[in-house]
């Protein structure tokens, strides 16, 4: 048996820095797409967690408000015009 969606979506919190400890930048609603214009490679804000979600990258919001770890995000196929 899966137990699928057994709880809600909490969505991605944004960082002012790409770091854990970094204050909040804000929030993003779940299931919806987040524009990023860049990534780097800082500290795993999740360590403990299985591969991928330990990854130390963290993504640049394309609107400058802030970034968000490799754990919050989740990517589908990536559409060209």
């Amino acid at each position: 048996m899966v137990s699928l969606n057994r709880r809600s979506p909490s969505g991605a919190r944004a960082r002012q820095e790409p770091f854990i400890t970094s204050d909040p930048a804000g929030s993003r609603t779940p299931n919806v797409s987040i524009p990023v214009n860049g990534w780097v490679r800082t500290e795993a804000a999740y360590p403990a967690n299985r591969e991928p979600f330990n990854s130390d990258l963290w993504f640049h919001l394309n609107d400058d408000s802030g970034w968000v770890n490799y754990a919050a995000v989740r990517a589908g196929k990536i559409l060209q015009d």
